[in-house]
């Protein structure tokens, strides 16, 4: 850390500003020792997480019905989680705790449309881990390891979609 705060300090000399993105322990006593300009500063400790949640709590506002979820995590071994919940803000939100207590991050994160019922949303669910096992390692029940986001809201939507359908009949 301390040749990064060296060359940061070196090349911000000329500079407005400053910011260190994705460094929490980074205080302003460091910054200062190492030649930065610690009120021209700005320091930002998980830039992805607040973006995606809020963005996530912003599209479920009132959404009380089952809904599947996929999230993106990142850590030591990236995965893909895919879950189903009546409250999937609330759900999600309690994962990002989880995970911020076993240094994980979140990615990214997609809610899928609402099933009106729970057997549906579970059917669903199961449908999608069926669909994602066939390409992905397993991390217990609802994680992949290594999986593809883009391919697991595919997997996500088609299952909703096809119980959906099925529950026409």
């Amino acid at each position: 850390m301390p040749l990064l705060l060296a060359l940061a300090a070196e090349v911000s000399a000329d500079s407005a500003g400053w910011a260190a993105v994705g460094l929490p322990d980074l205080g302003p006593l460091a910054a200062a020792d190492a030649g930065l300009d610690v009120g021209a500063g700005l320091w930002v400790d998980e830039p992805g997480r607040h973006r995606v949640l809020s963005r996530v709590v912003d599209e479920l506002e009132g959404a009380d019905r089952p809904r599947l979820y996929v999230l993106e995590i990142a850590g030591a071994v990236p995965r893909v989680k895919i879950g189903v919940s009546t409250h999937p803000r609330t759900r999600v939100q309690q994962h990002v705790t989880e995970m911020t207590r076993y240094q994980h991050g979140l990615v990214d994160a997609y809610v899928t449309a609402p099933r009106g019922d729970h057997l549906a949303a579970d059917r669903a669910e199961g449908q999608a881990h069926r669909w994602m096992r066939k390409i992905f390692a397993p991390i217990g029940t609802e994680e992949f390891a290594y999986g593809d986001f883009d391919f697991g809201v595919v997997r996500a939507d088609q299952a909703v979609r096809i119980q959906g359908e099925a529950g026409a009949w």
